[in-house]
């Protein structure tokens, strides 16, 4: 294949995982439960249990944010960073029992924010375990129950695992013959922002500027 797909590891630390959707992921403040967004539903079990793993996935997120402007203790780093890839894993590992035992985290039946956090959880997954959820999760943001952007985001990295174009141009990969991060390949290319556009995702001249790559 042209485009090399980089490494899970190295894409968490390039794009902080989010790609180029609207979601803003920088830093997120954990949440607390005062925060009426965090407490929707907070009696059912579903999405109690995301929020309880969104609550420890920031909170872990900010000590290597933290480690990080040290700049100093590389090794206390490496283990927090670590220690973030076995909490993903397992997290993961807990969505996949949810899904199979409920369905899809409906936004509507389980409230947004743990919507969200399912969505993002997916976003750190093995190509092969979004390929598996893909139908679940356009119906999901078709029918009004998963962000569509997010979902855009899913459904392009699902296309690239195929090794097929993308959509909608969120995902980004090592080009050998430019020796740099660009686009991965997209299809009908002259129509992207069109489609970015009806699922809520800025132009991609302007999400690819963000992160320092030329289209």
């Amino acid at each position: 294949m042209k485009y090399i797909i980089l490494l899970l590891p190295i894409i968490m630390l390039l794009c902080a995982c989010d790609g180029f959707t609207t979601t803003n992921t920088k830093n997120p403040k954990p949440p607390t439960t005062k925060d009426p967004i965090t407490t929707e539903n907070i009696n059912n079990p579903v999405s109690k249990s995301l929020l309880q793993m969104r609550q420890k996935e920031q909170e872990l997120q900010t000590k290597i944010d933290e480690a990080s402007d040290l700049h100093g203790d590389e090794q206390a780093l490496f283990e927090l960073d670590e220690a973030q890839q076995k909490m993903r894993t397992q997290h993961l590992k807990e969505l996949e029992k949810i899904i199979a035992t409920n369905g899809w985290v409906s936004s509507k039946k389980y409230g947004k924010t743990a919507c969200a956090q399912a969505l993002s959880m997916l976003k750190y997954a093995p190509g092969e375990q979004v390929e598996s959820h893909l139908e679940k999760l356009l119906e999901a943001a078709k029918s009004g129950e998963a962000n569509p952007a997010d979902v855009a985001y899913l459904h392009d990295k699902a296309l690239m695992h195929q090794g097929k174009k993308q959509r909608y141009g969120t995902q980004i990969a090592f080009n050998p013959d430019k020796g740099m991060n660009d686009v991965y390949p997209i299809e009908d290319q002259a129509n992207v922002n069109k489609r970015r556009a009806q699922v809520g995702l800025e132009p991609i001249e302007v999400a690819l500027k963000k992160k320092g790559i030329k289209y």
